[in-house]
């Protein structure tokens, strides 16, 4: 069974991070028409994909370059991830510190 750890409410701290300028959100926008790509891919048969990509408007993306877009989309994803499980728990640990 797992045991509850709890922290001391008077010592438990962390830090602000500086996002340099950057903008979570502004990246999110920047990715979402790779996010509506994605569904669209994931909802196609292997044969309607394989169409797809044989008309015009995909002859002209060369196929490596998006593949390396869609994996350099997953690692934004994963930070906004990262970003919104550390939001969270700082939230709780700072709830837990008002009660």
């Amino acid at each position: 069974m797992a045991e509850i750890v709890k922290f001391p409410h008077d010592d438990f701290s962390f830090e602000a991070l500086d996002f340099h300028g950057k903008s979570i959100s502004r990246k999110y926008q920047q990715n979402a028409m790779y996010l509506e790509a994605c569904q669209q891919i994931l909802s196609m048969t292997p044969e309607k994909l394989k169409a797809k990509f044989r008309t015009r408007e995909f002859k002209k993306i060369p196929f490596d370059d998006l593949v390396e877009d869609f994996e350099n989309v997953a690692k934004d994803c994963d930070a906004v991830i990262k970003f919104l499980t550390m939001a969270r728990a700082r939230l709780i640990a700072v709830r837990a510190k008002l009660v």
